[in-house]
């Protein structure tokens, strides 16, 4: 891994690993073409090629999710979501982390991995979901990215407005 000026890790090993997926780590569909490694945080705000900041997204002659997100239709969350059950921590703490790089200045030391920046009272997202709910703030059903956590209630938030909520136990 080379790390070139201010906020830039540059880590082609890393890059060829995530084309080198067989499943579009979004939708799951098989791919039949490269994946395509997408920055969840993007390359022009500062280029960090971390596993964390990386998801493997299927492109147009696959399931398009890449071109699907590039197009407003999938949420950042949605990515965040993606990356924090691969990596087994939250998505708060995958944009503390990012952010955390992105103000290290060249010549100092590489902050520590995630796992180790995480609060010890953090409960790991054990998997996501899509489903269907009523959104109080559009007015509408919409479809709800659900996150399940081991020791809390599951939170639901819209993929639409941003909105969540606490789901109760049943």
């Amino acid at each position: 891994m080379v790390r070139d000026g201010d906020m830039k890790i540059i880590d082609k090993e890393l890059l060829r690993e995530f084309a080198g997926k067989t499943r579009c780590e979004l939708c799951k569909k098989a791919l039949r073409h490269a994946a395509h490694p997408h920055h969840i945080y993007s390359r022009g705000a500062g280029r960090l090629d971390i596993a964390e900041n990386l998801v493997a997204l299927g492109g147009p002659w696959d399931c398009g999710c890449h071109g699907l997100f590039h197009g407003g239709r999938i949420m950042l969350d949605d990515l965040l979501a993606v990356a924090a059950v691969r990596e087994g921590c939250l998505q708060t703490e995958i944009t503390a982390y990012v952010h955390l790089l992105r103000r290290t200045a060249k010549g100092q030391p590489m902050p520590p991995r995630l796992k180790t920046v995480g609060s010890i009272c953090s409960s790991p997202v054990l998997k996501t979901v899509l489903r269907v709910f009523w959104c109080s703030t559009c007015k509408r059903r919409r479809f709800h990215t659900v996150s399940f956590f081991e020791w809390y209630s599951p939170i639901a938030r819209c993929r639409k407005c941003g909105e969540s909520w606490t789901m109760e136990e049943e």
